[in-house]
């Protein structure tokens, strides 16, 4: 899977993965105080650029 894929998000389904981020509606940017990037923040981190999603449904 090579060493970028390491640290992937793996999903069980693509719900889940397409529910990882929300956008602003107004300006289309990431809404960083939900989802995936809230839970982050919890834990004092922040998510810059883009990750990996792995998801397994169809396996």
């Amino acid at each position: 899977m090579g060493e970028e894929n390491m640290l992937a998000v793996v999903c069980k389904s693509y719900a889940v993965a397409g529910s990882l981020e929300c956008y602003d509606e107004e300006s289309g940017r990431i809404d960083r105080e939900q989802h995936l990037h809230a839970i982050a923040n919890e834990f004092g981190k922040s998510i810059k650029g883009r990750f990996p999603v792995i998801c397994v449904e169809n396996m």
